[in-house]
This record gives C-alpha cells, sequence and structure tokens, in this order.
C-alpha cells in the first residue's frame, strides 16, 4: 500500500473521531477529502468508509436526504458485483447498520429491520462485535417504535451487555439511552432513570477524556448527548 492510501485512509479516520467527539464541521471536511482522494485512486475501499461516514454525520444533523445520496453510493459499491471484496465484508456491515438508522428514521421499518438482520447476520459471521451491538439496538429501536415491548427488551437487553463487554463508550451510551426510553414507554420510571443515569456516566467519561475545550463543547452539543443529559437530570 502506497502513502496515498494511507494518507486517505488517515484522513478518514480523523473524520469519524471527529464525528464521534461532536465536531461535525471537521467531520465532513477530512472525509470528503478522503472519499475524493479514493474517487482519484479507484479504491472503492476508501469511497465507501468515506461515504459512509459522511453519511453518519448526516444522520446525526438530521439531514436525510443527504445522508440518504452518500448510504446509496455505497450500496452500488457492494452490490456491484465487480468490486473487489476487498474489507467489502467490513464496509457493508457499516452500511446495512448506517441504512437501517436511516429507515427506522423515515419510519419504514420493514426496511430498517431487513438491514439490521443483515448487519447482525454479518458481524456474527465475522466476529465483529461493535456491529452486533449496533444491529441488537437498531432491532430493539425497530421494535419499540412499533410498540412491541417485549421484543424490543430482549433486543435492547443484548445490546446493552454487548456495549459493556466491548466497552465501545458511545455504543454504551446509545445502548442505555435506547433501553431507558423502553423503560419510560413502559412506565417504569425507575429503571428509566437508572438506565439514563448509566448512559450520562459513559457521555461524562468520555468528556473527561477530552482534552480539547472545543471538543467538549461540541461534544455537548451532539443531539443524543443533550438528549442524555435532559433525561438524566
Amino acid at each position: 500500500m502506497d502513502e496515498k492510501a494511507y494518507h486517505s485512509r488517515l484522513l478518514n479516520g480523523i473524520g469519524w473521531l471527529f464525528c464521534e467527539c461532536g465536531d461535525l464541521d471537521n467531520a465532513l471536511k477530512y472525509n470528503l477529502q478522503s472519499a475524493e482522494m479514493g474517487r482519484k485512486r479507484d479504491d472503492p475501499e476508501i469511497i465507501a468508509n468515506a461515504e459512509l461516514n459522511l453519511a453518519d454525520t448526516y444522520l446525526v444533523q438530521e439531514e436525510f436526504s443527504r445522508a440518504h445520496k452518500h448510504l446509496d453510493i455505497v450500496y452500488r459499491i457492494v452490490d456491484d458485483p465487480s468490486t473487489s471484496d476487498w474489507m467489502k465484508w467490513r464496509y457493508a456491515m457499516h452500511l446495512f447498520s448506517s441504512y437501517g438508522e436511516f429507515w427506522l428514521a423515515k419510519k419504514n421499518f420493514t426496511k430498517a429491520e431487513r438491514f439490521a438482520q443483515q448487519c447482525i447476520k454479518h458481524a456474527k459471521g465475522t466476529a465483529s462485535h461493535k456491529y452486533l451491538v449496533k444491529g441488537f439496538r437498531l432491532m430493539g429501536e425497530i421494535n419499540l417504535a412499533r410498540h412491541e415491548l417485549g421484543v424490543s427488551e430482549r433486543w435492547l437487553q443484548k445490546a446493552v451487555s454487548s456495549a459493556q463487554a466491548l466497552g465501545n463508550p458511545t455504543q454504551i451510551y446509545r445502548a442505555f439511552y435506547s433501553i431507558g426510553q423502553l423503560h419510560e414507554k413502559s412506565r417504569k420510571p425507575e429503571r428509566a432513570y437508572d438506565s439514563f443515569n448509566s448512559a450520562r456516566h459513559a457521555i461524562i467519561n468520555v468528556k473527561e477524556n477530552l482534552q480539547d475545550l472545543n471538543l467538549q463543547k461540541n461534544f455537548e452539543k451532539l443531539p443524543l448527548v443533550a438528549k442524555v443529559i435532559d433525561a438524566s437530570e
């Protein structure tokens, strides 16, 4: 792999990190640069990873039409039989997870479930624990939106336990927030508060490890982070 390929992957990684920390402007900037470099190299893996990060950033901002555009680019890459299999399995899982979130936001639960199940299937087959957590949580959220509370709780319990075992802070606070919403809808306020508080503790841990004050402020402004803080007060 040459220097330019490493550079494009570095830009992609930095862009992903900025999105996780709430600096969405820089997340878009670095991933756009990475995607452009991927196109110049005609490298589907670089293009897919950058486009998926762009889609995720727009999902955070609830700019769904923009997110859809970038997801569709990757869908065509994955669906094209001429695309190299090199790392396709990994970015395909990311696609399934993000497309599931998109369709859930659009209230198309059938499509959301289809992509969530594809994410889980591929994650199990490759021992990709982060995407298992994402798939479990997504299935829980889909069934919560359908008011299938018992089914939702089974999926979300799996998401919470898997997220804790994984130790990924983003997946931890997202899983706890979702199960808190479930308990709230199930009229179990004490369990809801405990779940929201667990999500808040995970958020505090992230914030305390961000040494840059601007990143801390941006992180607190993330829509989901703000919802967790509000729910746990």
